[in-house]
């Protein structure tokens, strides 16, 4: 077994060594370390002397929040599809940010940005069962401001077995209604 060597006291990277914590299954010396940022921590000696350990981990999460923030595409205001991107979220899926969205028909989503980039999410779910004829006749009497009821139906229209109503997919109404 090796010369334990006294770190209490020196400084690495971040954290200064504290006192000696016993050591692991191999005899190997820990050492309790205070880090810049106030929090605490028990370290290997040999991995405080070759620089592998540095601080308490928040030396690592600056790094990948500064890369993130350096990285980060702002999309606020970008229309995909039928949603509208508002904001980031402080939430990831995986690596990527998850941006809350409004979607065309008022509803408000989260959809991470790759979803939204790749357009895998097009809707808040909304758009699910329509077809895509059945969207763009939305779009025009949405745009034309003409006022309709979707899958409209009447106690008369019947399909040819009698075994349930029919429906339009869409009815639109005249001034009287």
């Amino acid at each position: 077994m090796s010369k334990i060597i006294d770190m209490t006291g020196k400084k690495y990277g971040k954290l200064t060594v504290l006192y000696r914590d016993g050591s692991d299954s191999r005899g190997t010396a820990k050492w309790r370390c205070k880090c810049d940022c106030g929090n605490e921590c028990v370290v290997l000696g040999k991995n405080l002397r070759n620089g592998n350990t540095q601080s308490c981990g928040c030396l690592q999460r600056e790094r990948t929040g500064e890369a993130a923030k350096h990285n980060a595409l702002d999309i606020t205001g970008q229309k995909f599809h039928h949603l509208t991107a508002l904001e980031p979220t402080d939430r990831r899926s995986g690596n990527c940010i998850i941006w809350k969205c409004q979607c065309d028909c008022g509803n408000i989503t989260e959809v991470a940005l790759s979803d939204l980039k790749q357009g895998k999410t097009k809707s808040c779910g909304c758009m699910r069962y329509n077809s895509y004829g059945e969207q763009k006749i939305k779009e025009i009497l949405d745009f034309y401001k003409i006022s309709y009821k979707k899958e409209l139906s009447f106690p008369d229209l019947k399909n040819k077995n009698k075994t349930g109503n029919l429906r339009y997919d869409f009815g639109i109404y005249n001034k009287k209604g």
